[in-house]
């Protein structure tokens, strides 16, 4: 009897550590999926070179060198040489999209039968992907930790992964500044999450 309790202990025990999470039931919330209300962002995942975030935290991306780093003399340094007032920021184009698939989430690198999926309070999980919008490669991934521990629901009879998928705005605008009394033209992109949600996807 003490060796088979042994082992059922050292059996759970193992699990907790190998898949980080707690067996007490009591901790743990039941959902379909996670949305915002659920997700405590720690920062976004900026794969280009040519990206960065803005003061409004939206995140603009360039199409080439020459368009970022005239955009970071422009803004950032706030380059005496460069007549404000003669600046044209215009919109291009704008839209909305809404339940846009980003990746597979990082807790699930492999495709499994399962009938749940544990994500720990405090853990930091993150996920990849991208999105072009006007001929400028948009970088979607983000990190971030979940508020509680929580169990997302699957059906054990098919093979299933977490998948990520967001609310987002792209907009473009052609922006003219002029430095040095001639005029310069970029482009940039402007990516705004509204809400992502954490759910399971079959294969």
């Amino acid at each position: 009897m003490t060796k088979k309790f042994f082992t059922l202990f050292f059996l759970l025990s193992f699990s907790s550590i190998l898949f980080g999470f707690s067996v007490n039931a009591e901790d743990i919330t039941e959902k379909a999926f996670l949305s915002n209300e659920d997700l405590v962002p720690t920062n976004l995942l900026l794969e280009s070179e040519y990206e960065l975030i803005d003061e409004n935290g939206n995140t603009l991306t360039f199409e080439n060198e020459k368009d970022y780093e005239l955009y970071k003399e422009h803004i950032l340094n706030k380059n005496d040489r460069i007549d404000i007032n003669a600046t044209k920021k215009v919109l291009v184009s704008s839209v909305r999209k809404n339940n846009l698939w980003v990746g597979y989430h990082s807790a699930t690198p492999k495709w499994l039968k399962t009938s749940s999926y544990t994500l720990t309070k405090g853990n930091s999980y993150s996920t990849s992907g991208s999105y072009t919008y006007s001929g400028i490669k948009l970088n979607l991934g983000f990190t971030y930790k979940t508020s509680v521990t929580t169990k997302i629901l699957a059906n054990a009879s098919k093979y299933s992964r977490l998948g990520v998928w967001g609310d987002f705005t792209f907009s473009k605008y052609k922006v003219t500044v002029t430095l040095g009394g001639k005029p310069y033209t970029y482009y940039v992109a402007e990516k705004k999450r509204h809400n992502h949600y954490i759910k399971t996807k079959y294969k």
